[in-house]
């Protein structure tokens, strides 16, 4: 993959969510996104717990030897298929707590301004997440594919939101190559790669001639 510079890709994409968030209203939070079984305000409840994810890394630092990369993280994440109620139902449990937008909003707001300010001020070291150790480069990059992937899920059936930046696609759309084995995209928009390459949308007869022993991995993760 090219080299990036994680702190500067993290800053565009949590400065996005953040607008994003800050604008809608309580319709809008009910409304369906790309995510099974999730609504807005589902949604964004689970990208909130992912700013605190984000919080609770970076001040995990550790000398144990690294498990995992940018890459091989999402190798713990295998696609399980459709999501059923167990799957969905903590998070539906965390949305119905907040009475409106704006409590949901302010919330959000406050973990999203943390992590930004947070991935801005880190230095390149180890660290623990979710039983696993990583470099701080490989975590925020990481962090930049999940959020990245819930941009566009969250602004499935939301008007005139914007996408995120052209940066944040390329390096997600090389993201999902690496994990794909794809090469090129000469059969699909980067928009419909990334939603095939990720389960978003079924790969039909074509798709899977084209892909030969390549379909087995996808999607990328679940």
């Amino acid at each position: 993959m090219t080299t990036i510079e994680p702190r500067h890709l993290i800053e565009l994409e949590i400065r996005d969510l953040r607008a994003i968030t800050a604008g809608l209203n309580d319709t809008d939070l009910t409304k369906s996104t790309a995510c099974a079984g999730w609504r807005v305000a589902d949604l964004i409840t689970h990208l909130r717990l992912g700013m605190d994810g984000i919080l609770q890394g970076l001040v995990s630092a550790t000398d144990k030897p690294t498990d995992r990369d940018a890459i091989s993280y999402w190798s713990a994440f295998p696609s399980t298929g459709s999501a059923g109620f167990s799957e969905v139902r903590w998070i539906w449990a965390q949305s119905a707590s907040y009475k409106n937008a704006s409590g949901l909003q302010s919330h959000f707001e406050d973990s999203a301004a943390a992590a930004q300010a947070a991935c801005a001020q880190s230095r390149n070291g180890r660290i623990t997440f979710q039983s696993h150790v990583m470099m701080i480069d490989d975590f925020l990059s990481m962090w930049i594919t999940e959020f990245a992937v819930h941009h566009f899920d969250l602004i499935y059936d939301l008007d005139d939101r914007p996408t995120p930046s052209e940066e944040v696609v390329r390096f997600l759309v090389a993201t999902l190559q690496t994990l794909t084995g794809v090469t090129d995209l000469d059969r699909w928009d980067e928009l419909s790669f990334i939603r095939k390459a990720t389960g978003r949308e079924a790969l039909n007869s074509d798709d899977l001639e084209k892909l030969g022993e390549k379909k087995r991995r996808f999607p990328a993760f679940g």
